[in-house]
This record gives C-alpha cells, structure tokens and sequence, in this order.
C-alpha cells in the first residue's frame, strides 16, 4: 500500500523529467537540423527522436515542456528529408489503422535503382533532390489515407487498404512509370533512376502481419531487382549476338527516330516486322530472360522493368 502510495507521488516528478529531457532533444535537434547535418548524423538524430515517439503527453503537466513533447513526437514520425512517414510514424500509423471488412492492407516495397551512381555523378545535393521528387511522385499516384514511407536510404513503402485479393500489377506499373520519368535537377540536368518493387498482401490469419508482409515485400522487391537486372544482361548478350545485332540496331534507330512508334507504311512495316520477329525468335531460341514488352522497352531506349507476373506482386489465393 504504501510501495503503491509512493509509486502514484513519483508519477508527476517523472513525467516531468520526461517532458524535459524529450525538450532538451527537440532542442537539440533544431539546433543540428540549422547546420545541414549529414545523412548519417540525421538518421541519427531520428532513431533517438523515434524513442519518444510512445510518449503519452495526455498526463503531461501543461507547460512548454508538455508542447515540445508533441512538437517531438510529430517531428520524430516525419522524414525530414522528403516529408514522408519515417519508420517509426510508419508502424505506429498501420497499426493505428482500422480495416474494414472485405478489404486488406497491401505492403508496396520499393528500392530505387541507379540513385547511387546520381550520388556519385552529381553529388548529394543532387541525390537529395531526387528522393524529394520521388516522394512527390508517389505522393501524387497514392491515394488521400494511403500511408507513404521512407524506409531509410533509397527504399520507400507504400501500405495501402484494397478489395480482397486485388491485383497490383497495374498499380505497381503506374509507379513505375511514374518513378522512371526523367528528373529535371536545379543544375537544368536531366537524370533517371529505375525502381524494383515488391508487393504483399497482409495476411495475420496465415501468420502475415505488418512486420512479416514488410520483410515478405522486401524478398519479392529484391526477386525483381535480380530480374531487372538478369534482364539487362541478357539484352547486353543479345546485342552482341551476330545474327539479330544488324536488325537490333536498325530497329532502334528506326523506333528511336520515331518517338517510339511503329511504321504507318505498308512496306516499312513489314521490314519491321520482320526483323522483329527474328530478334523474338532468337530470344526465344536461347532461352533469355526476356518478354516481348522488355524487348521492345530496349529497342525504344526506355528505362525497363521486370516482367510484372505473379512472381513479381503475389497475390496469395484465399
């Protein structure tokens, strides 16, 4: 009684310890942020941020220091970079979410291709600028209530609520394309990064829950990324290939000329025809990773994508 007596006259002291010391860290994040500090101090900085996030300021005594702690626990859920969900806002915010009968929460997971090599060409400002549009971007493919996170680095993830079993190849594709168009930088130059993207539906009743669909998403983005890549190689060889090289080059340049375009003439049009299917037929032949949709992506010198199956966004039978 009396353990229980002293515990409930300690209760305010401490929260207000805790309203002071979270203070102090706010504090002292504002004072970093004015000083541009590195990603990695930043990461840092909101990893320790992260660990206030549960703090319950209802009990709080109403002071500046009870207002700092919310200021704290809104700056440690945002990423300060993009704006976007942090991790932690992430989990906190999914786990927040009620979902309705007949629909399901979808993981998106996405890993941006090439954005080291920005970093390397143009420097981290520029880097910088190019997770900022890509934020943008899936901001404006999303919908109002979609949860958009960036998960650290270059990787991001996209929890969404659809229909059972709904198919998210279209969606993945829209965000792709989106993610894929050129990035105009403040230097006037023009840059580009691709995205692999792993999809998987939360599941709880076949032990899928948010952390699982969220490691289960990541497996099937880097199953796309290996794709991607097996890809890239595969055209690399083929263009090497003496028997499709003379027709692979006369078709780029012709489609390339064309903003992308089949003929319209009879005759131009059976020339390439004809010389498509013999690249077709020599992909086939040599058995390579490539679709027809691919194939035609790298003759036009478009950014290329896997082969959006099943294999790429599962979509589990119910």
């Amino acid at each position: 009684m009396n353990d229980s007596h002293a515990a409930q006259s300690k209760q305010p002291h401490d929260k207000t310890l805790e309203a002071r010391a979270a203070a102090g860290l706010l504090k002292a994040m504002q004072l970093i942020r004015q000083h541009s500090p590195t990603p990695a101090l930043q990461e840092a900085l909101n990893q320790i941020a992260g660990a206030y996030y549960t703090l319950d300021t209802a009990d709080l005594p109403r002071s500046p220091e009870a207002a700092l702690v919310a200021e704290l626990r809104e700056a440690a859920s945002t990423d300060s970079l993009t704006g976007l969900l942090n991790r932690a806002g992430f989990d906190n915010a999914v786990k927040a979410q009620a979902v309705p009968p007949g629909r399901e929460v979808v993981m998106l997971y996405l890993d941006l291709d090439r954005f080291k090599a920005v970093n390397d060409r143009y420097g981290h400002a520029a880097g910088d600028q190019v997770l900022q549009e890509v934020a943008r971007r899936l901001r404006s493919v999303v919908r109002p209530g979609d949860l958009v996170c960036r998960h650290g680095g270059d990787e991001f993830i996209v929890a969404m609520q659809v229909t059972e079993g709904r198919d998210m190849r279209e969606l993945a594709a829209r965000l792709s394309d989106r993610i894929e168009a050129p990035i105009e930088l403040d230097t006037g130059q023009r840059v580009a990064v691709g995205v692999s993207i792993g999809v998987q539906h939360v599941q709880p009743g076949r032990g899928l829950g948010i952390s699982e669909a969220i490691r289960a998403a990541d497996q099937q983005m880097f199953a796309a990324k290996e794709r991607r890549h097996a890809g890239h190689h595969a055209w690399e060889e083929l263009e090497q290939d003496p028997e499709v090289a003379p027709d692979i080059a006369e078709l780029s340049t012709f489609l390339r000329s064309n903003g992308g375009a089949m003929p319209e003439h009879l005759g131009s049009m059976v020339e390439v025809g004809d010389r498509l299917s013999k690249v077709l037929a020599q992909v086939e032949k040599r058995g390579l990773p490539l679709t027809s949709s691919q194939v035609m992506g790298f003759l036009r010198g478009e950014p290329v994508t896997p082969s959006m199956d099943r294999r790429a966004t599962p979509s589990f039978e119910r």
